[in-house]
């Protein structure tokens, strides 16, 4: 996972999302989804209960649809990342 500071990690944490700085025109950005959203959800699709990690998601260009996200290098290297509001 790419080097979060203090103030993008409480963003996430807080529900926002994070985004570089050149996807604000796509309309892209990181959020994170809590391991009990997760559980509670894939638990009632697979109908069993299961455990999950809080993971990150992308919402896409379209600005409607996320799936899941890791981050490249170069995400990864950047120093442009910025709170979305």
């Amino acid at each position: 996972m790419f080097f979060l500071n203090e103030k993008l990690r409480a963003a996430l944490q807080k529900g926002k999302g994070i985004a570089r700085k050149g996807w604000h025109g796509k309309k892209m950005e990181v959020v994170e989804i809590p391991a009990e959203v997760l559980e509670k959800a894939i638990s009632e699709f697979l109908g069993k209960e299961v455990k999950a990690k809080s993971t990150l998601f992308l919402k896409l260009p379209d600005g409607v649809s996320y799936r899941a996200w890791n981050a490249s290098q170069d995400d990864a290297l950047e120093d442009d990342w910025e709170i979305v509001e």
